[in-house]
């Protein structure tokens, strides 16, 4: 299983732009990106491999930016 390092490091960019793709302002993105990250952390026990990595932060990043 990956680290939440790994995931930033593999993913952040991706979320990144997921996020700005979902409506999040450019000044914002960040900000809700260390938000979906923190989920990531406090999650990532209940991460199904199933599904694959970007679609589990795809909906994340639903959430969150639903959320801003």
């Amino acid at each position: 299983m990956m680290d939440v390092q790994a995931i930033v490091a593999a993913h952040g960019a991706f979320v990144w732009r997921t996020l700005r793709r979902l409506g999040v302002g450019e000044a914002d993105a960040e900000d809700v990106a260390q938000e979906v990250l923190l989920v990531v952390h406090r999650r990532l026990g209940e991460y199904d491999a199933r599904s694959g990595m970007r679609a589990w932060l795809y909906g994340i990043c639903v959430r969150k930016a639903s959320e801003h």
